[in-house]
């Protein structure tokens, strides 16, 4: 934990973890005239953006009489395209919405590539069983189930071997310390969607979930900073949103995430609004027929609830689009309208289209596809420019949509490189499991 104070800005940066190619910080910030960014540079280079707005209740109550102070937590992640070099110069920058600065620096820290993943972040399954996290999911990483009296223990005794781009997973020592970032829990798959690639096959899912009451205990126990909620889709379960809204009532200063698919009534909005803190909408194509095909949903109601929740400004909002075969030559109709609204983070995710289609053909078709695709997403981002350039959102964008969009010919421009980023393959913050996976 690393305390810095000007006259300025206070803040802390609880963790960060800077090895290889992976970057990981997370904290608080606060300054008279509210916090604008949070960034990490590599010898002056932007190499990392963050988000700013998570809830941190213990700092409110030292500090009240500061601006966002109840909502002044900051996460930055980012998995980058090269390993960092060991005497790189690494700071964390908190920018102020008067540009005053403070810079921290850190340091390499290479030895928590082995870690005790589970004393950070863990994954529910919609059966109950524990995970250490969503990325793997095999019988011999099962810690417990949700309803053991003894899963505490399960917990700190638990080891296996599973090593991921991030870390290596090693069992916890007594000076090992459990300190929660992120729980994503799966809860009942019962859907209003019939998605044609759903990992989960929440179509055919005609059980009985019943573990509110389990979930319930482990929070009281682990009280971790953010859960993440995810079906099949809550919004159409009542017991399960509101659990989820008796839980944001007894720990306020806890971030809870949804991850739904966004077809959703108008009148569930203030709801939303009033229970999570961030919302992220899967989206699967941009044209009606293609979304209906792919989904069974009407896409007109999930851009009319993805706009009405940003209207309203209260919960931050990610807009993610999954890259199917069918809808990748729709990712530019997706990027103008969410460069439109502007929310939080706007995502793209590759859900595996490899597997899929067929190159190399005489015609060379899906390459003549794709090499369309690539220059109208170019000209959507570059035409962004102004309005992305004094806004808080951030484009994030997997490796393969990275590559397959030639999004590194854009890096080097100075407002699209800053706005531009890649996801951390070690956080599931943004994963949704049977959404499609970053």
């Amino acid at each position: 934990m690393l305390n810095h104070n000007s006259e300025q800005i206070l803040s802390c940066c609880d963790s960060a973890v800077i090895m290889d190619d992976v970057v990981e910080a997370y904290g608080w910030a606060i300054a008279r005239d509210g916090v604008r960014s949070v960034e990490v540079f590599s010898d002056s280079k932007l190499i990392a953006g963050g988000s700013y707005g998570g809830a941190r209740m213990d700092v409110h109550k030292v500090y009240p009489d500061y601006p966002d102070s109840i909502d002044c937590g900051y996460y930055v992640s980012a998995l980058l395209d090269k390993k960092l070099s060991d005497d790189a110069n690494i700071i964390l920058r908190i920018t102020t919405k008067t540009s005053q600065t403070m810079d921290i620096p850190l340091k390499h820290n290479k030895e928590l590539r082995y870690r005790p993943c589970h004393f950070h972040e863990m994954f529910i399954h919609s059966d109950g069983h524990i995970h250490p996290c969503c990325v793997t999911l095999r019988d011999d990483l099962i810690i417990g189930h949700i309803n053991d009296v003894d899963i505490i223990e399960k917990i700190d005794a638990f080891h296996a071997r599973c090593s991921c781009d991030s870390f290596t997973l090693r069992r916890a020592s007594r000076d090992d310390k459990k300190r929660y970032f992120f729980i994503n829990i799966e809860m009942s798959l019962l859907c209003n969607a019939k998605c044609a690639q759903c990992s989960v096959d929440a179509p055919s899912w005609h059980a009985k979930y019943d573990l509110y009451s389990s979930l319930t205990r482990i929070i009281e126990q682990l009280r971790p900073m953010t859960i993440a909620v995810q079906g099949g889709e809550l919004l159409i379960q009542k017991k399960s949103l509101d659990w989820t809204a008796q839980i944001g009532r007894r720990y306020p200063d806890m971030d809870i995430m949804l991850l739904t698919n966004g077809c959703a009534d108008m009148g569930i909005v203030p709801f939303v609004n009033e229970t999570f803190d961030r919302v992220v909408i899967s989206i699967y194509g941009f044209q009606p027929e293609t979304y209906k095909k792919t989904t069974g949903l009407e896409l007109s109601k999930t851009l009319s609830f993805a706009e009405e929740l940003i209207r309203h400004g209260k919960c931050k909002v990610n807009l993610k689009y999954l890259t199917t075969p069918i809808n990748l030559h729709e990712v530019n109709l997706f990027l103008r309208w969410a460069l439109w609204l502007l929310p939080e983070r706007i995502i793209l995710a590759d859900s595996n289209i490899a597997q899929y289609i067929n190159t190399g053909t005489p015609d060379r078709f899906w390459e003549k596809i794709e090499e369309r695709t690539k220059q109208s997403v170019q000209d959507e981002l570059r035409n962004a420019r102004a309005a992305l350039k004094d806004s808080g959102c951030t484009i994030v964008i997997d490796s393969v949509n990275r590559k397959r969009l030639g999004i590194e010919e854009l890096t080097g421009d100075e407002v699209l490189g800053k706005h531009i980023t890649s996801p951390a393959k070690s956080r599931t913050a943004l994963l949704g499991r049977g959404t499609g996976l970053m």
